[in-house]
């Protein structure tokens, strides 16, 4: 057997570390710089819906890359879970906990592909340290901090960075939701006086689903059912202390068994909706509706 040179020796034992961090490279996931919710395409929206499909949370057969109810449904079930803020909206602090998630999964499907690596990189450390074991010493302690140097953004420095930019971002998203609910106020206190038409959706007439539709898609929101009951399937629950401009109110048992009324909320407890006499304002504490409310959903 030929004897290894001296100056190969740093070359092997950097081959040997880089095979204990090459897989922790390759784990890395990104989604994005975006915010990602309801109506956005492309790409980024591919990636989360197939890493929510590898996690069993999105459960449509096909993944399309359009950020529509189902995606938000998964993304709700995946912060729920993370115990990090609902809102169906895929925001930096969303991604950091889907990453680390999926980054948790890749590595602990490669470590039985590093083991085996490990295993025959040693064969080679010991033919290098058996003839050269003075020589080879120094320079094992000197590669140590190149390990240290490529181990340590997956613990401290890839946590930190992204903690002021989450902040920062989860106040934009805060702030981008309230200009959505106030938009849909003005809005919805623009059209009070058009009148009551059954099945309407239009500035002709409305009905109580068809004028929050309406108001809901001016702001770019779309993709929802036209019934009532079924509205209530979707958005996040609000608490009614917790009620903020733009919030759409459900009522049920009015003229059928159930979720049967909706509205939007306009602050001071009062909402905006299309009754019998056209769209008007009213108070939750009506004496009609208050004991007909049946909660609320932010979108």
């Amino acid at each position: 057997m030929k004897k290894l040179s001296m100056k190969a020796v740093p070359f092997l034992l950097a081959a040997v570390a880089f095979a204990g961090t090459s897989q922790t490279a390759e784990a890395s996931t990104d989604y994005g710089n975006r915010l990602i919710k309801q109506v956005s395409r492309g790409n980024d929206v591919l990636k989360v819906q197939k890493d929510l499909k590898d996690l069993k949370l999105y459960t449509t057969s096909g993944v399309d890359g359009i950020y529509g109810p189902i995606s938000k449904k998964a993304v709700i079930k995946f912060q729920q879970n993370e115990g990090i803020l609902v809102d169906g909206i895929v925001g930096p602090q969303t991604k950091q906990h889907l990453s680390d998630v999926m980054d948790s999964k890749t590595s602990n499907s490669s470590t039985r592909t590093q083991q085996p690596a490990q295993q025959v990189a040693q064969p080679v450390q010991q033919e290098v340290q058996k003839p050269i074991e003075q020589a080879a010493q120094p320079v094992q302690q000197e590669s140590q901090p190149v390990q240290q140097a490529v181990q340590q953004p997956e613990t401290d420095t890839a946590v930190e960075q992204p903690v002021q930019e989450t902040q920062n971002t989860e106040q934009a998203s805060a702030a981008q939701e309230s200009s959505i609910g106030q938009g849909m106020v003005d809005h919805a206190l623009n059209d009070i006086g058009i009148p009551y038409v059954w099945g309407g959706n239009t500035h002709s007439g409305f009905d109580c689903s068809g004028f929050v539709l309406h108001l809901l898609k001016e702001q770019g929101i779309t993709g929802l059912p036209r019934n009532s009951a079924d509205i209530y399937n979707h958005g996040t629950y609000v608490e009614r202390d917790n009620l903020q401009p733009g919030d759409v109110v459900f009522f049920k048992n009015t003229y059928r068994p159930g979720i049967s009324h909706l509205g939007v909320y306009i602050g001071n407890n009062e909402f905006v909706h299309a009754g019998d006499n056209g769209v008007q304002k009213s108070s939750l504490d009506n004496s009609y509706f208050a004991p007909r409310y049946a909660g609320a959903k932010r979108f």
